[in-house]
């Protein structure tokens, strides 16, 4: 609604869905130094009220995700090793498309709406902790291999966002965190950096699309390829406690087109 000649856009919507999940999972520790895990979590998403003419309404899912993990410890040199290999589920967003405007002014772009999936997560995980005279110094190394992927996408040039679905994505990267033993058993810091890649392929399978997509992976619009965090905490008296952090961000691919 910016006076540009676009008939004016006004919508009201009231989705609603209903999501039911329970999980079970255990541990076994057939030795001091190793410790085995194994769980999962079934899932079932159901559409809820919708107005009439909705296009881009999520589906019905059903998704039952396993989850394994395994802890090894050393002795001796105290280093603590880990892997952990799972599979995720995301219901899609409730969000929905109606009215003969706004329809009629996508399908004027070339774009067209598709049922919303739900977002399904492949991952493993390999990391080690390694102390030394009350600090531990934690690496770790992950990488996500996602189907339908749930991301967001606006209209032309203009402010008018709605979700899609990617039919693949990749998330890969590693963390190294140091921590520091509690100063005066009250106040802990903590230092982290993380270098992300994240990648998307395929085909537009719901949501907002123009039918297409990159064959071949390329980086998706939440690519910040660099984090550092630094920051602590403090017990105070009357079991409140105090923290703070500073974040630095760089690397988004499209940051500076052009």
């Amino acid at each position: 609604n910016d006076g540009s000649g676009i008939p004016a856009v006004a919508d009201t919507e009231h989705p609603s869905g209903n999501l039911q999940a329970f999980y079970i999972d255990d541990k076994f520790t057939p030795f001091p130094w190793l410790t085995l895990s194994a769980g999962m979590r079934p899932t079932h998403f159901a559409e809820g009220n919708f107005a009439v003419g909705s296009i881009a309404r999520p589906a019905d899912e059903s998704a039952i995700q396993p989850r394994f993990g395994a802890t090894l410890t050393i002795p001796k040199l105290r280093l603590t090793f880990r892997a952990f290999y799972g599979h995720y589920y995301q219901a899609p967003p409730l969000e929905t498309v109606s009215g003969p405007a706004l329809l009629n002014y996508t399908q004027q772009q070339g774009l067209g709406f598709g049922t919303l999936p739900g977002e399904r997560d492949e991952e493993h995980q390999f990391g080690v902790a390694i102390p030394f005279r009350g600090w531990v110094l934690d690496a770790d190394n992950f990488k996500t291999n996602a189907r339908d992927f749930l991301d967001h996408n606006n209209i032309g040039a203009s402010s008018i966002y709605f979700p899609i679905a990617v039919s693949q994505a990749m998330i890969r990267g590693w963390e190294l965190t140091l921590r520091s033993p509690r100063f005066a058993h009250r106040g802990q810091m903590h230092l982290a950096y993380s270098n992300q890649i994240a990648e998307g392929a395929g085909t537009i399978v719901g949501g907002l699309t123009d039918f297409s997509f990159s064959p071949e992976l390329t980086p998706l619009d939440h690519d910040q390829r660099n984090t550092l965090n630094v920051g602590g905490d403090v017990t105070l008296p009357w079991r409140a406690y105090a923290s703070t952090n500073v974040y630095y961000g760089s690397g988004f691919h499209n940051a500076f087109p052009g």
